[in-house]
């Protein structure tokens, strides 16, 4: 048989040990919860690039864009800087009479 002074030991480590396992329970619970509400104000979600062959995206049109663009502005500025030294150098009475002839 147990003492009293063992049996409280062994009453309050025993209680003790219960009291620990409940408070995980209830700490899991709160993290689980606390995880939830995350998901539900998080506007990013893990994803593979759109670049990677394992993302199955095919649909390319923005980058195409996007390209179209950076194409267009750079030759822009490229036309821009050359007008602005140079002026302007095409004769257009030389141009519409060579579109206006008929060398055929």
């Amino acid at each position: 048989k147990m003492s009293g002074k063992n049996k409280n030991k062994h009453i309050t480590r025993h209680s003790r040990l219960r009291h620990e396992r409940d408070m995980d329970g209830i700490e899991e619970e709160m993290m689980a919860t606390v995880s939830d509400h995350m998901d539900l104000l998080c506007c990013h979600k893990v994803q593979d690039s759109l670049l990677s062959s394992a993302s199955r995206f095919t649909d390319y049109r923005g980058i195409f864009n996007w390209c179209v663009i950076m194409l267009v502005l750079t030759h822009a500025h490229l036309f821009l800087e050359n007008f602005i030294q140079h002026g302007f150098l095409v004769d257009l009475r030389k141009v519409i009479q060579h579109l206006v002839e008929d060398n055929y």
